[in-house]
């Protein structure tokens, strides 16, 4: 009887040693199952946000072609008094424009920030529509003989953007104007003259700019390591409504910039 006893217990050990395995691997396929099912959640999820982010993600330019940081000269007219036209887009060349409506506001201020009286700005706000290569034209009138003046051009848009641009009126007197273009890693000068003749223009460029000698005006000018002075026009003489462009390229292609007369010097020196 002992014997028997013994048996029984055995087989009843193996049954209950088999019962526990079966409730582990049972155990152990549903949780492979349950960790299954949370990972392909969890990739669809990534995925249904990526797609999300993608369709959200929407190109965005705002451009000018005056406001670009720059100091812009002008001259006055018959009035003594000056305007400019600048371009506002959307685009940053023909293959990269907004796909968002561009809603704006063109603001002029002094040098110090202050709020100018008297401008008119037409118009002063507006929109671009989204899609390929669009402008919008700003007038900007009633600017005073030998004052500067500061436009900003911002978006009201969720992608917000501003834009500015220094604009130089010369005196009613001045001879001699000019302008600069910053075509990144070079600039170009644009010199030129109104009703009146000049002799012995002289044009001074500051340490940091190479000119290009290719240029018949700047084949003797040379790489400034400190402010210097060239003559520049046929032996120095400009007859009226004449203009020349001088390319410079820059020795650190991050500064910008700008050009003041005075007289008939023109001096290009770095802006600040």
């Amino acid at each position: 009887m002992t014997g028997m006893k013994k048996k029984r217990n055995r087989r009843k050990k193996r049954r209950d040693t088999i019962a526990g395995l079966s409730r582990t691997v049972v155990f152990l396929a549903l949780f492979c199952v349950f960790l299954g099912m949370l990972t392909f959640v969890a990739a669809k999820y990534i995925r249904q946000t990526e797609k999300t982010s993608v369709a959200n993600a929407q190109e965005f330019y705002f451009t000018s072609d005056l406001l670009d940081g720059n100091v812009h000269q002008v001259s006055t007219q018959t009035d003594g008094m000056a305007s400019v036209t600048l371009t506002l887009m959307n685009h940053a060349d023909e293959l990269r424009y907004s796909e968002v409506d561009i809603a704006y506001t063109v603001t002029v201020t002094d040098a110090n920030g202050n709020e100018e009286t008297g401008i008119t700005v037409d118009p002063a706000k507006g929109s671009i529509a989204k899609g390929e290569n669009h402008d919008a034209e700003i007038k900007v009138s009633g600017l005073k003989a030998g004052e500067k003046y500061v436009i900003t051009a911002s978006t009201d848009n969720t992608y917000a953007k501003t834009l500015t641009g220094t604009v130089s009126v010369n005196a009613v007197d001045s001879q001699v104007y000019a302008s600069v273009k910053d075509g990144g890693v070079y600039i170009e000068v644009t010199v030129w003259t109104t009703e009146s003749s000049v002799s012995n223009m002289i044009l001074k460029y500051c340490a940091g700019l190479i000119p290009d000698n290719t240029d018949t005006q700047l084949k003797n000018a040379v790489t400034a390591s400190t402010d210097t002075s060239i003559q520049i026009g046929e032996s120095g003489i400009w007859t009226a409504n004449t203009s020349h462009v001088y390319r410079f390229f820059k020795s650190v292609a991050s500064r910008t910039y700008k050009a003041e007369t005075n007289g008939t010097e023109v001096t290009v020196s770095e802006a600040n």
